[in-house]
């Protein structure tokens, strides 16, 4: 063998070295790249799981107080309601009686326009003209 072939020898080991070596290399490299990529997937469907939760959480806390706040205002309604008929009922119950009072007045006060006034003082019998008015 000539210097030339143990040269070309030489190159090609070391070019297939080389080549072996950026290839294991590789296979290392992608094995790891693909352990981290399945790491950060795995964290990132346990962070949106968890997000999840925590909506479906959020909403059902939501949908509670909203069904308490429906169900109060109606409470609060109904005794609006009922509140207002109460005062309703008394303030017809006072007008009733505010009727009754006036009937009662104008009623005493035809019967002493009906009688006839005594002379008693000396003076005439006039009636004030509060009617003509």
């Amino acid at each position: 063998m000539t210097s030339h072939e143990w040269w070309l020898q030489g190159c090609a080991a070391a070019i297939l070295g080389a080549l072996a070596g950026i290839w294991v290399a590789w296979l290392v490299l992608h094995r790891r790249f693909d352990a981290q990529l399945r790491r950060n997937a795995d964290e990132l469907l346990q962070r949106h799981a968890t997000s999840a939760d925590q909506l479906r959480n959020s909403q059902l806390r939501a949908q509670t107080e909203l069904e308490l706040a429906r169900s109060e205002f109606r409470r609060h309604m109904s005794q609006a309601s009922q509140e207002h008929g109460t005062a309703k009922a008394k303030l017809e119950e006072h007008l009733i009686a505010a009727y009754d009072e006036v009937n009662r007045l104008r009623a005493s006060t035809r019967v002493t326009d009906a009688a006839p006034t005594e002379l008693t003082d000396g003076f005439a019998a006039t009636q004030p003209m509060v009617d003509g008015l």
